[in-house]
């Protein structure tokens, strides 16, 4: 799963074919998400274990 900030609409599709052309096969993402915004720190740095808290896909 990879955590996405879009600009601009754009298709699931776009996005994919994005990837596909800059990362390797074995790395793509199996899904994408759409996310209004990184949680930064005061120093500018993206709160990664907030995210993935608030993100966490549990396998059932």
């Amino acid at each position: 799963m990879a955590l996405v900030v879009l600009r601009r609409p754009v298709t699931q599709q776009v996005l994919m074919a994005f990837c596909r052309s800059r990362i390797d096969g074995s790395r793509l993402p199996v899904a994408l998400v759409e996310v209004p915004r990184m949680l930064r720190s005061p120093d500018g740095k993206i709160l990664r274990k907030h995210l993935i808290d608030e993100y966490k896909v549990v396998a059932p």
